[in-house]
């Protein structure tokens, strides 16, 4: 996996897939209503002997917006394209990327520099 990018046109490529801050932006928009902020953590991980990608989200909701974990997982699965054809959620299906993990958060640690997406290197 490569991260690549310029000031908010961030990447993260490999794996046949391509992550972008665009598309989950996007996705996250459909959101707006419950999600405040959003961060990215991408990361190769080994599953039966094969390299798959694997995509976390970090998730900050808007106060007093209720979302249940595996609603949110499976409505961003099914809109996010990691290829100009495929969802994550067809590729999950496919074997050939992890499935989505969600991770809730009451806020994000104050930084110099605002990374919404990153690569991950185990």
């Amino acid at each position: 996996l490569f991260l690549e990018g310029r000031k908010n046109m961030d990447f993260v490529k490999g794996l046949g897939v391509l992550i972008t801050r665009a598309e989950i932006d996007r996705v996250i928009h459909t959101f707006e209503k419950e999600i405040e902020e959003w961060r990215g953590e991408v990361r190769e991980v080994e599953y039966h002997g094969a390299l798959l990608g694997e995509l976390t989200l970090f998730l900050k909701p808007q106060e007093n917006a209720v979302m249940q974990k595996q609603a949110v997982r499976n409505a961003i699965s099914e809109k996010l394209f990691l290829t100009p054809r495929k969802t994550l959620a067809a590729l999950v299906s496919e074997k050939k990327f992890m499935p989505l993990k969600i991770e809730f958060v009451d806020q994000f640690p104050v930084a110099a520099k605002n990374v919404l997406l990153k690569k991950i290197l185990n």
